[in-house]
């Protein structure tokens, strides 16, 4: 499209895969989990990265859910600071309890102070509003919803969510990752979905058959692996193009 002549064009791949962290478990996710109030026998939806419209319908789903689930956890991570606050108030809006990372944290002995909100809600919904905690998020996840997906935004990483083997589930506005989704559906490591039914659906099938969304998530993991070495492959070509040698030196 740019103009540039498809005989000096090489796709290398997608980098994002090699800065990946292939493993099952992340440093901090216990002591997260142990802040935020989250059981290890509650099963955990992840809303990773989500944009506007789309924690509306993240709600209105557990809503559906909490009746056939009452143990489920919701955390939701926005995508942007600035809207941490907004989400604090449509979660209370609809009547939860909202626990927010900024008011736990891992060395707070004396949060019990803290009010989680106004709400009685035992099972508060879980605002991950720091910055770098995603990929300990992630870890303690059952299934992660990559978010900015169900609405026009492009779509999220979904490369951290494969690396550490969790079943996940993005919605069809997904062209920022487009041959990441793909990839993913093609191997069945991942669901699409069109609205927030399929979202309840796909919670549902996850929490009734554990076995097939842990092979989910090995497939997922499986796509990481099977598509390291863009960096490399990247590396040589450059080199290859200016006539030079990558050493230790000279990187």
């Amino acid at each position: 499209k740019l103009g540039a002549r498809a005989e000096s064009v090489t796709v290398t791949g997608t980098m994002k895969y090699d800065t990946a962290l292939i493993t099952e478990r992340v440093p901090g996710d216990r002591e997260l989990a142990c802040a935020m109030g989250i059981e290890s026998d509650a099963p955990l939806l992840v809303a990773g990265s989500t944009g506007p419209g789309e924690e509306e319908m993240l709600l209105d789903a557990y809503a559906e859910l909490r009746t056939e689930f009452p143990l489920l956890r919701l955390a939701i991570i926005p995508r942007k600071p600035e809207r941490f606050a907004e989400v604090a108030r449509l979660i209370e809006g609809r009547g939860y309890g909202c626990r927010r990372r900024s008011a736990h944290p891992d060395d707070a002995q004396a949060d019990a102070t803290v009010a989680t909100s106004h709400s009685t809600d035992d099972r508060p919904v879980i605002l991950g509003d720091t910055m770098g905690e995603l990929r300990k998020f992630y870890s303690l996840a059952d299934l992660v919803f990559v978010g900015r997906s169900l609405v026009p935004m492009g779509g999220s990483d979904m490369i951290e969510v494969a690396a550490l083997a969790r079943p996940m589930c993005f919605g069809p506005h997904t062209q920022n990752f487009v041959d990441v989704a793909e990839t993913l559906l093609g191997a069945k490591a991942a669901v699409r979905l069109g609205d927030r039914g399929d979202l309840v659906r796909a919670v549902r099938e996850v929490l009734q058959d554990r076995d097939t969304a842990l092979e989910m998530g090995r497939r997922a993991q499986d796509v990481v692996r099977q598509n390291l070495g863009a960096t490399q492959r990247t590396v040589d070509l450059l080199c290859a193009s200016l006539g030079a040698c990558a050493t230790a030196d000279n990187r």
